[in-house]
């Protein structure tokens, strides 16, 4: 008797072999696209986040500059500038944290909401949202 050779299918090993090593590729891939998929989701947060702190520094700026400059005054106790306006007016910009329906308040920073607001004509509207905090710093006592 001759033995029989068959060699027109594969064996079950070459089978679980390629099965294997498929889904190893298929896994290292996955995991690449997920690391770069997360990574590129924290990048993102980072730059919106720059993006709030810029604009919220534009607005400050902004109303700080429509008021006179010889007359800013910030009291660091209780995070609010006191300026004073085109026509002379006490207004105010209030970074404590607290709500503020003051009508004599340009721009204040309201914690529990996270929110930047400006207090135009008495309607509180949201100018930033997602603000987590707001630091001033003066580089010299008294002078910003």
């Amino acid at each position: 008797m001759k033995g029989i050779k068959n060699n027109k299918g594969f064996t079950l090993i070459e089978a679980l072999l390629s099965l294997t090593l498929f889904s190893i590729i298929i896994g290292s891939f996955t995991y690449f696209f997920l690391f770069q998929f997360k990574n590129c989701n924290r990048q993102l947060r980072i730059l919106n986040d720059r993006q709030n702190v810029h604009e919220v520094l534009l607005h400050i700026q902004r109303n700080i500059r429509e008021c006179n400059q010889q007359q800013i005054v910030y009291d660091s106790k209780i995070k609010v500038f006191e300026l004073k306006n085109d026509q002379n007016e006490t207004v105010y910009i209030d970074l404590s944290g607290y709500k503020n329906h003051s009508s004599n308040t340009l721009l204040y920073f309201y914690k529990n909401n996270k929110e930047l607001r400006t207090n135009k004509n008495k309607e509180n509207n949201v100018v930033i949202k997602n603000i987590e905090d707001i630091y001033v710093h003066e580089i010299i006592k008294k002078n910003l």
